[in-house]
């Protein structure tokens, strides 16, 4: 019995990709723990639901998200701000907020309904991906929030990474038709893809 912390994300196409990962670099790092985002194994994302999966049950969650994924039209997408916050550490983090819509609010909710069987939460440093390995959890986690950021608390967005963030106009509407099953990293970032549907 493995278990590993897992994202399921819708991922951008790749202009909206280059957009976001040009964003993470002009950053103002003020931390140590920032990460540069990339199309391989640090990929921007939007994410639907987040927990802790026994990766014997891989098969079956690839099997049913495929089932229900199937029955969607491409999502639609748009942002609609950048947000700076000062976590628990004093570093900045930024995001892209997206418009929360019906296709979007629904797809989360199905799939967190879909994954009630399979997610936990009680997450440790070893489910993360490595490297880097983590020297601590996350607030995110220690607060519980995978669990708790849901259905009608959803907060669906971007992280463009740790630091500040110039706030700018940014509006942009897209389809995004990727969605991904990704093993999880430092700062719940998509690192690994174990299925895409």
């Amino acid at each position: 019995m493995v278990k590993i912390a897992v994202d399921i994300a819708l991922l951008p196409p790749t202009d909206v990709m280059d957009l976001v990962i040009s964003l993470n670099r002009k950053l103002t790092h003020t931390g140590k723990s920032n990460y540069s985002l990339n199309k391989k194994d640090w990929l921007p994302h939007i994410t639907i639901a987040m927990g802790i999966i026994d990766t014997k049950n891989l098969p079956a969650i690839k099997k049913e998200l495929s089932e229900l994924f199937e029955r969607y039209p491409p999502i639609t997408i748009s942002f609609h701000d950048i947000k700076n916050t000062l976590n628990d550490d004093d570093e900045w983090s930024s995001i892209l907020l997206v418009k929360k819509n019906n296709g979007l609010q629904e797809l989360h909710e199905n799939i967190m309904s879909v994954m009630k069987k399979y997610f936990s939460y009680n997450a440790t440093i070893k489910m993360f991906y490595a490297p880097p390995t983590l020297k601590r959890l996350s607030p995110y986690w220690k607060l519980g929030y995978p669990k708790t950021k849901t259905y009608e608390n959803y907060l669906p967005h971007l992280t463009l990474g740790k630091g500040k963030s110039p706030i700018i106009k940014l509006r942009k509407t897209f389809k995004s038709r990727r969605l991904a099953l990704c093993h999880l990293g430092k700062g719940s970032t998509c690192r690994k893809i174990l299925c895409e549907l």
